[in-house]
């Protein structure tokens, strides 16, 4: 079966490598591996300690908001990402997938790179004008 996302616990990239060893150090390897969901809490705390880095730990809203508009971490286990300052939303890669058998289990092998630096399609489309 083939799909399209924006993670797989079974990528390659050695930041991703590195969380999903973390997270099998911290949780054992009888819990499921780390999803989407477990790979947006890594990438929001990394958000947050940016902003707090920015301000040397002095933390004004108005500020840190500003901060995050232009967050941006090559390094994310999902791939480089960063924040679109007009929506405020993620800027993803999307990968092409394939389920294989990988080390005896189903995993979602990422093919190939379909889409770099992803903005939301539907506010693309819908955007006012």
């Amino acid at each position: 079966m083939l799909t399209v996302h924006h993670y797989s616990a079974a990528a390659t990239r050695p930041a991703n490598q590195a969380f999903v060893a973390a997270w099998k150090r911290d949780y054992g390897n009888e819990m499921p591996l780390p999803n989407f969901v477990a790979v947006g809490g890594w990438d929001g705390m990394a958000a947050i300690m940016y902003a707090i880095k920015e301000q040397n730990g002095k933390l004004d809203p108005d500020r840190t908001m500003e901060i995050l508009k232009t967050f941006k971490e090559p390094d994310s286990p999902r791939g480089p990402i960063s924040i679109d300052p007009a929506t405020r939303d993620i800027v993803q890669n999307e990968y092409l997938r394939e389920v294989r058998r990988v080390g005896g289990k189903l995993a979602n092998v990422e093919l190939e790179t379909v889409g770099t630096a992803v903005k939301d399609p539907w506010k693309e489309l819908n955007a006012k004008k």
